[in-house]
């Protein structure tokens, strides 16, 4: 019964006028699933071309939205709130 919220997380959503591309986001899932802060290694990427100025998220397949914690890291560690997730219907 522990999880029996979590299941119902479907995926992760990004409000791009909150994102200030400081990717603690992409740091806080390296550390999770690799125990390196390295973006590279991260499950999640956040991509920002300056010259369009086009801001958008990208989730790796190995993303299991830290399904063992209380809620995804990215999401709890994203210092602008930009992070959400989306429940199932």
């Amino acid at each position: 019964m522990k999880n029996k919220k979590r299941s119902s997380i479907s995926r992760i959503v990004i409000e791009l006028d909150k994102c200030t591309v400081c990717r603690s986001c992409e740091l806080a899932c390296s550390y999770h699933f690799k125990k390196e802060f390295n973006p590279n290694k991260s499950q999640i990427k956040i991509l920002f071309d300056p010259k369009t100025a086009v801001l958008r998220i990208t989730q790796e397949n190995g993303c299991d939205l830290c399904k063992d914690e209380k809620s995804p890291l990215c999401v709890r560690y994203c210092v602008s709130g930009a992070l959400k997730t989306e429940r199932a219907e």
